[in-house]
């Protein structure tokens, strides 16, 4: 399957997106890599080139300021200061099924 990626996203110079992402507005800049099943959220933001590992979940509005490790679920306005959510609100929770209409559309 191919990344679903939204009309409204742009993806900056030098990033690569992997299978089965889902990428909300406000696409990734500066030599971001998104790995496998990846869900980026929409408004989403980050500092620098930065990593985001396999089956990771970015929600809407968060901000990144590093890597993100493999099945990470993160929120929160830095992910240094981020707040880690259970894997049982993760499973393509509402955020994703709110992305996969926008994305429909």
């Amino acid at each position: 399957m191919a990344a679903k990626i939204d009309s409204l996203v742009q993806v900056g110079h030098g990033c690569v997106v992997g299978e089965d992402n889902i990428i909300c507005p406000n696409g990734p800049a500066d030599r971001a890599i998104l790995e496998k099943t990846v869900l980026r959220a929409g408004q989403v933001g980050h500092l620098g080139p930065l990593t985001i590992h396999d089956n990771a979940v970015i929600y809407a509005q968060s901000g990144i300021g590093g890597d993100v490790e493999a099945g990470a679920v993160m929120s929160g306005r830095l992910l240094s200061m981020a707040a880690r959510l259970s894997t049982r609100d993760h499973p393509r929770s509402q955020t994703a099924g709110n992305c996969w209409r926008t994305c429909d559309n």
